[in-house]
């Protein structure tokens, strides 16, 4: 069990880095990222650390259940203080998901960002 959850806490750093580098590749669109890292990291203590996810009411639980919040914090939080073999394989497909999806949208800003760049003679 111990295993599975350590599994989980890393892939959640794995999606936690590529989403800031996501952030950061933002510099190339706007000057400063830092007040959008400022929102991301309200939002992920918010979200996905203060309050769980089914305290929240019908509509907006079921978003954030769906969101990468719960493959963030939520989820491997939960899989330590309640564990079960089915949402752990649940969190950990999520997160895997979440890794391939970000870091697929990571590589198209950063060669759009990068084209941006050089055409500007930067």
């Amino acid at each position: 069990m111990f295993i599975i959850f350590l599994i989980s806490a890393i892939l959640a750093v794995i999606v936690n880095t590529v989403l800031t580098i996501i952030i950061g590749l933002v510099s190339f669109y706007v000057e400063d990222s830092a007040p959008l890292y400022w929102v991301y990291t309200k939002l992920l203590l918010i979200f996905g650390t203060l309050f769980p996810v089914e305290f929240f009411p019908g509509i907006l639980s079921t978003i954030l259940k769906y969101s990468p919040i719960v493959a963030l914090s939520y989820g491997p939080g939960r899989l330590f203080v309640n564990f079960s073999y089915d949402l752990a394989w649940k969190i950990i497909l999520a997160q895997i998901i979440y890794i391939i999806v970000f870091y697929i949208i990571a590589k198209i800003i950063y060669k759009k960002g990068v084209k941006k760049l050089n055409v500007n003679g930067g």
